[in-house]
């Protein structure tokens, strides 16, 4: 990607040049090409470069969190749950991690909780083999959760950093959990801690996409946890057209901006301070 800025800032820099000779002559800097002089066809190529330039950082971050080997080493604290009878440790695992056992495990708990609400949905379908493919993708990043005596697993959700017009976000794809550890706030803990690696790695977003039909998936999302219609949901991007599905998210720069200010106004004042695609069932 650098070495694609480098080629891409020369390219820029010889258009300028030739279009300095013929609207003043001689080169940039001692040429009359400046922004009153700009071109309408050059201001374009400003407006693409600009926007290049922000896809390759974009990738750059995106490619650089997906080698982090494990982003729990910065929260400890989380890698246990111990809350109303329920005992089980997290992990952050890579698909190629997993055991065929423990594929298979994760795969048959998906194809229980979602197989019908895709069979339900217009258009969609339940395709197995795609499903599987999808979910043990090279890409895809697990947060596993297993039982802390017996080692079997009990729950895990379905990650991947990716750009979702033009913003870096953290996009669940799944979360599923065993029958003996849903109701117990485990669903709650996974989601606050993806929050914070998304934070952490400079994330924007958490999005995540439910199916309408899942009334359930839909309370615990925006009811419980704050979550939103997302402005790429079909809501805003097609309101006249019945699509069985919303895309949610939790956005955190705003958040971010407002404890920076904070931070900053409390540093320099004696006055005190007074959440494709693919759909997730909990």
């Amino acid at each position: 990607p650098f070495r694609l800025l480098a080629w891409h800032h020369k390219a820029k820099e010889r258009r300028r040049n030739n279009v300095a000779k013929r609207w003043g002559g001689g080169d940039v800097a001692h040429s009359a090409y400046n922004v009153h002089r700009k071109q309408p066809s050059m201001l374009r190529d400003d407006c693409v470069w600009q926007q290049h330039k922000r896809h390759v950082v974009i990738g750059v971050v995106c490619l650089n969190v997906h080698q982090i080997v494990d982003p729990l080493e910065a929260f400890v604290p989380f890698r246990t749950y111990n809350r109303k009878g329920i005992h089980v440790e997290l992990t952050w695992r890579h698909s190629e991690s997993l055991s065929s056992a423990e594929r298979v495990w994760g795969f048959t708990l998906l194809k229980t909780h979602m197989q019908a609400l895709y069979e339900e949905a217009d258009g969609w379908g339940w395709h197995e083999q795609r499903k599987r493919r999808e979910l043990f993708e090279e890409s895809a990043r697990f947060l596993w959760v297993t039982d802390q005596e017996s080692k079997e697993p009990r729950a895990f959700a379905h990650v991947r950093f990716e750009v979702e017009d033009n913003v870096e976000v953290l996009y669940l794809y799944e979360i599923h959990a065993d029958a003996c550890v849903r109701r117990k706030g485990l669903g709650r803990f996974m989601m606050s801690l993806l929050e914070l690696i998304a934070r952490r790695h400079g994330m924007k977003k958490l999005m995540l996409t439910v199916f309408k039909a899942n009334t359930a998936a839909m309370q615990f999302y925006m009811d419980r946890l704050k979550y939103s219609i997302d402005a790429t949901s079909p809501t805003f991007t097609a309101p006249h057209e019945d699509f069985p599905y919303e895309i949610l998210s939790k956005r955190f720069e705003l958040q971010t901006e407002t404890k920076r200010f904070q931070t900053h106004t409390h540093t320099h004042t004696s006055l005190p301070l007074s959440e494709r695609h693919n759909v997730t069932s909990r």
